[in-house]
């Protein structure tokens, strides 16, 4: 079972998915949550949002103290999303996102490697159950 703070710590960082953050902010080291420990948590990857016309997003958060990473998804946004909600109400194995959230995930993975960090978790609410259930 997951503890408390465990859980607080992903209820926070899939809020975080919300914000619309930018390369500047992986390049400025920006601080997105300070955590219960006092551990900032920094942005270290955004999903690729060009060409993405399904909704999906994603970023990924470091702790330099713990060598942790968290990737985040957005759940249900808006319109957008409206095909994926749709693919997985009426048992579409795979709705369309699943595939941009696993090469996001993958790349923060590879990334985590390079940079010895420990292999990313991932959090989210909503749609993004369905999308990252698939990752394990």
């Amino acid at each position: 079972m997951m503890s408390y703070s465990n859980q607080l710590l992903n209820a926070n960082l899939s809020e975080k998915a919300y914000t619309n953050w930018t390369q500047s902010d992986i390049e400025n080291s920006t601080v997105a949550y300070t955590d219960a420990n006092g551990h900032n948590w920094t942005v270290y990857e955004v999903s690729e949002t060009t060409g993405y016309d399904n909704g999906f997003y994603g970023v990924a958060f470091k702790n330099s103290i713990t060598d942790e990473v968290v990737v985040s998804y957005r759940g249900t946004d808006g319109p957008q999303d409206i095909t994926s909600d749709l693919q997985i109400a009426f048992g579409v194995n795979v709705p369309n996102q699943y595939h941009n959230a696993k090469q996001f995930y993958d790349d923060v993975k590879r990334k985590t490697v390079d940079d010895n960090y420990q292999s990313p978790g991932v959090t989210g609410h909503s749609l993004v159950s369905c999308l990252v259930s698939p990752l394990y």
